[in-house]
């Protein structure tokens, strides 16, 4: 009877053998696909971009004008280098990255009255260097990461204008810029991975000055926005 359970177990064993293999080999294309492997990369990425509002000093009798603006859009473009695994749960990345981005503005008001015919836009370019964690699944081509960024951006507000505001603001600086970032990729093969996150992007204080007609105001404000973005990864 033991003879004959042996037996078994030994042809049990030869026949889950093939099986084994095959998930062994189906792991290791999906290991490949993920990466792990360390290397340089590059990444171009865009979507939206939702600007937080914002408020300038101003020489007319109703205080600061405030400012909210139309979703726009967002452009990154980054060149990094991929550590590898470092351990079983995951590595790191870094990276320099250009990025553009603008907003229309929606509305100027003062002291809370939205004023007629608002006009103007903000543009950011911005370069930052970028940290991640990638946190390696089992078995899966999906893989999370998280990010920190840190650089300098240059912020314009071009044509800030609307009836009953004298002249029209138009004005920059560059300024200290940070992020963080969410996000995932997903490998469609081995050189190329489909890449989705969210970033807030944020300034230190933004110096600004009203047109001369406004009396020449300087101010200051944080700029701050949401951005959504989808891209690809390519592995070089």
């Amino acid at each position: 009877m033991n003879r004959k359970l042996t037996v078994a177990a030994v042809a049990a064993a030869f026949c889950a053998l093939p099986a084994f293999a095959h998930a062994q080999d189906v792991a290791s294309e999906i290991a490949l696909l993920r990466g792990g492997e360390p290397g340089w990369y590059g990444s171009i990425l865009g979507g939206v971009n939702m600007q937080s509002d914002s408020s300038f000093s101003s020489g007319l009798a109703g205080g600061k004008v405030a400012a909210e603006f139309d979703t726009g859009y967002g452009v990154v473009g980054a060149i990094g280098y991929d550590f590898g695994r470092v351990a079983q749960w995951g590595g790191f990345r870094t990276e320099l990255e250009i990025g553009y981005r603008q907003n229309d503005v929606d509305s100027l008001s003062i002291g809370g009255n939205n004023l007629a015919n608002s006009d103007g836009d903000a543009t950011v370019w911005s370069g930052m260097v970028n940290v991640y964690h990638d946190l390696y699944l089992p078995a899966s081509r999906l893989t999370p990461y998280i990010g920190l960024g840190v650089g300098a951006a240059y912020v314009e507000y071009d044509s800030f204008s609307a009836a009953g505001a004298p002249g029209a603001m138009s004005d920059d600086d560059t300024v200290l810029a940070y992020q963080g970032i969410v996000g995932a990729s997903y490998a469609l093969s081995p050189a190329m991975s489909l890449v989705g996150e969210y970033r807030y992007f944020g300034t230190q204080a933004v110096e600004v000055t009203s047109a001369p007609a406004d009396g020449a105001v300087s101010s200051s404000d944080t700029y701050g926005s949401h951005n959504v973005m989808v891209g690809l990864r390519i592995n070089f």
